[in-house]
């Protein structure tokens, strides 16, 4: 698990609180190795479409393509994991369905929202997003400001974040830490 700052009970001497279930469940794909580069919704529909009755047979297609599943196909202790993270819902048909994505950039991995991304607060994570990672790593640690305006993307925050705490930036990690 990644933190950007000290915890409080890990300072005064007390045991770390237990990570919540959706941070165990991204640790457990990052173990299994999972890796997906999201795509655009259009790409995403595209895909989707030449097959309306395929069912996932991988973990790029439950938490990737967003595909309906059956829990005996996924690794032991990952569909507990789900339900214990509220990240699964169970259709009509009998599978059940991601409620969420997970897109990665190198070895980091990003929650967004389901497919379609329909709702008014729906979180994309698409190709800008692997544009904004690659210029800040770039930029590296020549880059004193940063600034993504108007974009309304947390996972290029939390990149930005990432890659500045990477190469040492500590006055970054603060600033940032203290906008939430």
């Amino acid at each position: 698990m990644v933190s950007l700052l000290p915890d409080r009970a890990a300072t005064l001497g007390a045991a770390p609180p237990t990570p919540p279930a959706i941070v165990r469940l991204l640790a457990l794909l990052s173990e299994l190795g999972y890796r997906f580069t999201a795509v655009t919704p259009r790409t995403h529909s595209l895909v989707l479409g030449r097959d309306k009755a395929r069912t996932a047979r991988s973990l790029r297609d439950v938490f990737g393509w967003n595909l309906p599943f059956s829990p005996e196909a996924l690794p032991s202790g990952l569909f507990e994991l789900m339900l214990r993270a509220q990240a699964c819902e169970q259709l009509s048909t009998g599978h059940w369905r991601a409620t969420l994505r997970v897109a990665s950039v190198e070895h980091f991995l990003f929650v967004h929202s389901a497919f379609p991304t329909l709702a008014r607060d729906a979180v994309f994570f698409g190709p800008d997003s692997y544009r904004f990672a690659a210029a800040v790593r770039r930029l590296g640690a020549s880059a004193r400001r940063a600034v993504d305006v108007g974009c309304g993307s947390e996972p290029r925050r939390w990149w930005l974040t990432f890659a500045l705490h990477g190469l040492g930036h500590r006055r970054w990690r603060r600033l940032i830490a203290a906008a939430d």
